[in-house]
C-alpha cells in the first residue's frame, strides 16, 4: 500500500538522479588523445638459429662447439667453483675487533652518557605496558565473573586472553631490555 502511495515521488527522484548523471557526463571534456611519437615495430624472433659449420680439420687443436652452435678454438678461462671460493676467502674480522682501544673506550663513554635517558624511557614504557597488562587482566576477571553470574558464556573472553598474552610478551621484552641495559651499564661503569 505504501508503494502505491510513493511511486510517483520515487520515480521522479530516480529520473532526476539519472538526468543529473547524464548532464555531468556530458559536461566533462573528453580525455586528451594519446600521442604516438614514434611507432614501434615488434622484433621478429628467429625460429631457428643458424648452425655454424665446424671446421673438420681444426677440431683436433682444442676447439669446441657450444650448445647454441658456435665454435671457437681457444679454451675458456678456468672458473672457480663456489665451494672453492668459500674455502679460499678469508674470514671477516669481528666489527668490534676493528676498533682500536681508544675508539672502543670513546664509544663506551658516549653510550654511558645517554644510557640513563634510555633506561628512564624504557622504564616509563615498561610502566605503560604493565598498566595495559593489568587492565586486560581486570577485563578478563570482570567478564569471567559476569559469565559465572549468568551461568552461561555471555561474553567470549578469548580475545581478551590474546591481548593479555600480547601485553605479557611486550612487558617481558621490556623487562629483558632494562635488565640487559643495567647489566651493561654496571659492567662498564665498574671498569
Amino acid at each position: 500500500m505504501s508503494l502505491r502511495k510513493y511511486w510517483l515521488p520515487l520515480s521522479v527522484f530516480l529520473v532526476l538522479i539519472v538526468s543529473i548523471g547524464l548532464y555531468l557526463l556530458a559536461t566533462q571534456p573528453p580525455p586528451e588523445p594519446v600521442k604516438i611519437y614514434k611507432a614501434v615495430e615488434p622484433i621478429e624472433k628467429p625460429t631457428q638459429q643458424p648452425k655454424t659449420q665446424v671446421p673438420v680439420g681444426d677440431t683436433s687443436q682444442g676447439g669446441h662447439v657450444h650448445a647454441d652452435g658456435t665454435w671457437h678454438e681457444e679454451p675458456h678461462e678456468p672458473v672457480e667453483s663456489p665451494v672453492e671460493a668459500l674455502v679460499t676467502t678469508p674470514p671477516k674480522p669481528d666489527p668490534l675487533e676493528t676498533f682500536s682501544e681508544e675508539e672502543r673506550q670513546r664509544i663506551i663513554a658516549q653510550t654511558l652518557e645517554y644510557l640513563p635517558e634510555k633506561l628512564e624511557l624504557e622504564k616509563e614504557n615498561r610502566d605503560l605496558e604493565k598498566r595495559t597488562y593489568e587492565h586486560w587482566l581486570k577485563q578478563l576477571k570482570y567478564h569471567e565473573e559476569r559469565n559465572a553470574q549468568r551461568e552461561r558464556n555471555f561474553y567470549d573472553t578469548s580475545r581478551i586472553k590474546e591481548r593479555i598474552a600480547e601485553a605479557k610478551a611486550k612487558l617481558d621484552r621490556r623487562e629483558s631490555v632494562i635488565y640487559h641495559l643495567e647489566k651493561w651499564r654496571d659492567k662498564h661503569e665498574n671498569k
